[in-house]
């Protein structure tokens, strides 16, 4: 199967790529250690943005940058953080998706790591899937495709 092509100017005329992706967390510390702890993320750089009141970290591992936010007084929606399959009723954000070429060995490292887990290696249609969630309670889904 192959992907269509982008009609779209900007995929001729201007390059656009990922810079990052952003989630805001209730504490910037943990957030940070998790990643480290887990997926071997370094911190790139952390700043104050006075503009929004926000402590950032930016990160760096598996080959993008997550955006780390933490702003006060912020609130915990449960819509978004609903088991699956019911965290698909809420409009958003689902899931960051990662791929792996051995999730059995990825499976037991996290296990090692004692992450909190949804499911271990679900075998789907199109290959088989460990979900766990983040310090923030986030849904990393980790796939390996079908042989």
């Amino acid at each position: 199967m192959t992907s269509p092509r982008s009609t779209s100017p900007l995929s001729t005329s201007v390059h656009v790529q990922l810079q990052s992706i952003a989630i805001s967390v209730e504490d910037l510390d943990r957030a940070i250690d998790w990643w480290h702890r887990i997926f071997g993320f370094q911190v790139v750089t952390r700043t104050h943005l006075e503009a929004l009141g926000a402590d950032v970290a930016i990160i760096q591992g598996l080959d993008f940058r997550l955006e780390l936010i933490q702003v006060p007084h912020a609130r915990r929606f449960d819509a978004l953080f609903a088991e699956p399959p019911a965290h698909l009723l809420a409009i958003g954000a689902k899931a960051l998706v990662l791929e792996t070429s051995d999730l059995s060995a990825l499976t037991r490292t996290l296990e090692e790591h004692g992450v909190t887990f949804l499911w271990r290696e679900l075998a789907l249609e199109i290959g088989v899937a460990t979900a766990i969630r983040d310090s923030e309670g986030n849904l990393i889904n980790i796939f390996q495709k079908a042989a």
